[in-house]
């Protein structure tokens, strides 16, 4: 059987030297592949040359994306319409942060891809299910209030948000800016669809990423919905394609991040001595690598890889 061609799209805004590497590293695992990085304008530019030596599709999002907001989701979108615009032919999207890393090696991803009967690796949970860190009101207060920001307001809000315990007309929100959320019915409610929550990064065919596009494009009272709830970068994709009903799904994303502990929703920063285990386990991929705190990590794997 052929191997289908498979696109990575890679969304960043920091460290330009590590997304370049990361791409390197794609190119140098999958020669047929696409490859696409859309970047921060707020960050550090990409040097176009050594992109363009490497064959990969790139833009500069059209805002600054801000963690927690829409905005973090739109350059997905973008990637997607640039490849549908592309000659040539690709069957499955592979959504990378520029953190990531390879860690076995993309034959091997692309085999699996080649051969599955599943559209679509990505994690999900309904939105009243127990989150990670061990918390069941998180999917509600996200997902079932229409937030607006109040910059400015933050000393207020900070003596009304013990207010959130004692009813739920209202929810404070602060973790990413000053927000007050007015409790709202979820629109898919009337037809029994609800919010799914899961991880933002995906490995999807085709015709799942183009559904969310035009999921997005659509401007129908989903998406405006979601425009105004905290993290919708952690529930849109879900939501969409579970409540579909016609896709063959497989919860896991194929990736590994170390959460343990995390309060702020940042996994913890992978080094060299993490390396062994995780290239023993299942994953193709693992996030967060940081040049800047261990360099010999990445060494390590593409020294790892590149092994017969």
């Amino acid at each position: 059987m052929p191997a289908v061609r498979v696109a990575y799209f890679v969304q960043s805004h920091r460290s330009p030297r590590q997304v370049e590497r990361l791409l390197g590293a794609l190119r140098r695992g999958s020669p047929d592949a696409l490859l696409v990085v859309g970047h921060c304008p707020a960050g550090e530019p990409l040097n176009t040359a050594v992109l363009d030596e490497l064959g990969a599709l790139h833009f500069t999002h059209r805002q600054r994306c801000h963690r927690g907001y829409w905005s973090l989701l739109e350059p997905y979108f973008d990637a997607v319409e640039l490849l549908s615009r592309q000659p040539g032919d690709y069957e499955w999207l592979v959504y990378l942060s520029g953190q990531d890393y390879p860690i076995r090696p993309l034959a091997e991803l692309e085999a699996m891809l080649t051969s599955t009967e599943y559209d679509g690796f990505l994690t999900w949970r309904p939105m009243d299910a127990l989150s990670p860190e061990g918390r069941r009101r998180q999917g509600r207060i996200r997902y079932l209030y229409r937030y607006f920001e109040l910059p400015g307001w933050e000393r207020l809000l900070r003596f009304v948000r013990p207010f959130n315990r004692l009813q739920n007309a209202f929810n404070v929100h602060l973790t990413y800016g000053p927000r007050l959320g007015i409790r709202k019915r979820y629109p898919g409610a009337a037809s029994g669809h609800y919010p799914f929550i899961g991880s933002q990064w995906t490995t999807l065919r085709r015709h799942c990423a183009e559904k969310l596009l035009a999921s997005a494009r659509s401007r129908d009272e989903v998406v405006a919905h979601f425009e105004r709830t905290v993290c919708p970068d952690e529930a849109f994709a879900q939501t969409v394609l579970i409540n579909d009903g016609s896709f063959r799904l497989c919860n896991d994303n194929l990736r590994f991040a170390d959460f343990q502990g995390s309060r702020d929703g940042h996994p913890r920063t992978l080094t060299r001595a993490d390396c062994p285990a995780l290239v023993a386990a299942s994953y193709y991929f693992a996030r967060k690598f940081d040049l800047d705190v261990d360099a010999a990590a990445l060494d390590w794997l593409d020294a790892h890889l590149a092994a017969p």
